[in-house]
């Protein structure tokens, strides 16, 4: 396929992991904007380029939803053109921007939200849009064959979808499935299984999320992962239900289930608004916490409720990792010609989740060791006063070596060249 990589400047060392692993897989990919020059052939080149593309690929983070990222131009020219003539818009969250800060372009579509490899799962994603796209094709040419054959005296058998005697069925998996509606699951399950009876479009997507269903474990069937802010954590609900018409949430010991809300983005499957994922957690920010979940499906099932143990340790480490990821751990600053300053304060921001930070200048001995200093207060985000945050270096100074040793035992090094 031919994707489009739409990224910031500042995300340029994933695009690239990104772009790398998708032409391994045989994509042909559009991604060095640097090389295009300025002026109105930049513009046009960039116009074609999204034009030929079958998926616009977007790297949501802070500095790409922020005006005037050139990003933004890009998925405008996408979304521009006519529905039938747009690329298939893949939205995927590499940091931490708040989903409200998420232009509505992009919220009005799935949002990738790699919890692995980013490049690996960006990767199976378009592949599973190119099978998508093979099948719009197939079903394409089968219509053309059906509108041939209707021209040249052929005919068309409806069959009546009331003629179906119902068997009674319950998707493995599920935590509770409501009865009113048995007798209609049950002919829409008969319908799937036999081969000789056509299966209407709306069968067929159910009969594709109850596929979901069936392969998913019980325990991955409702997760949730966590983002931390100033305001506290962010907690997204992730769920394999793709029909769910309301979600509801109970925190702790609470009498009583809260409705999240919906928002005013449609989901495909079920024509109704789709419902908020997110949950606030305010209180003390490394207070474990649990969280009930329930929902109501399109067909007025309801399921749960499903039982969320939230360790804000271990997601401080897992989104912190994320984050790690895709940011510099040092910034250099010049504040003379010979004085070079290297500042630690990204890592610094996160230090709740190292148990040390060891560095060295231009050697792979990693003998030295930063000073973490230990909040004097259970909160988080990290107090910085009193902290080192930046170190000058030796004139003769060129790479900069960083260790991280998480407090899982967990290790991960990067070297990083001055300007």
């Amino acid at each position: 396929m031919k994707v489009f990589l739409s990224y910031a400047s500042g995300d340029r060392a994933v695009a690239e992991r990104v772009c790398r692993v998708l032409e391994a897989e045989g994509h042909d990919v559009f991604f060095d904007r640097d090389d295009l020059g300025g002026g109105d052939a930049f513009g046009e080149r960039i116009r074609e380029a999204i034009r030929r593309a079958h998926v616009l690929c977007y790297l949501i983070s802070e500095a790409s939803v922020t005006p005037p990222s050139y990003a933004l131009t890009e998925l405008s020219i996408a979304t521009s053109r006519e529905p039938r003539h747009r690329p298939a818009i893949l939205p995927v969250r590499i940091d931490a921007t708040p989903i409200n800060a998420i232009p509505a372009a992009l919220r009005a579509f799935t949002i990738l939200e790699p919890q692995g490899d980013v490049p690996a799962e960006i990767a199976s994603a378009i592949e599973r849009l190119s099978g998508r796209d093979r099948k719009r094709q197939l079903l394409l040419a089968s219509g053309a064959a059906v509108v041939a054959a209707l021209l040249a005296g052929g005919y068309l058998v409806v069959r009546n979808r009331d003629a179906r005697a119902p068997s009674a069925t319950v998707p493995a998996g599920t935590a509770s499935v409501a009865t009113p509606f048995a007798d209609a699951d049950a002919r829409s399950s008969d319908a799937r299984s036999s081969p000789s009876r056509e299966t209407p479009p709306g069968d067929a997507i159910d009969a594709l999320n109850d596929a979901v269903l069936k392969r998913t474990p019980a325990d991955r069937l409702v997760r949730m992962i966590g983002q931390p802010s100033n305001e506290g954590w962010s907690v997204t609900l992730i769920l394999a239900d793709q029909s769910v018409t309301k979600l509801h949430y109970r925190l702790d010991d609470a009498a009583q289930f809260t409705d999240i809300g919906s928002s005013d983005v449609p989901n495909l499957l079920t024509g109704q608004p789709r419902p908020n994922m997110s949950i606030q957690l305010h209180g003390a920010f490394w207070k474990p916490r649990r969280i009930d979940v329930k929902y109501v499906d399109a067909k007025d099932g309801e399921h749960g409720p499903f039982r969320l143990d939230f360790d804000p340790r271990a997601e401080f480490l897992r989104s912190t990792k994320q984050v790690l990821g895709i940011v510099s751990w040092v910034n250099f600053m010049k504040p003379s010609p010979d004085k070079t300053l290297a500042y630690f304060t990204p890592l610094l921001s996160y230090k709740a989740a190292f148990r040390e930070i060891r560095y060295s200048v231009n050697s792979d001995a990693l003998d030295s060791v930063w000073p973490i200093r230990a909040d004097t207060k259970d909160d988080w985000p990290a107090r910085l006063d009193l902290d080192t945050l930046y170190v000058e270096l030796p004139p003769a100074a060129r790479r900069v070596l960083v260790r991280l040793i998480f407090v899982d035992g967990s290790m991960e090094t990067r070297g990083f060249d001055l300007p």
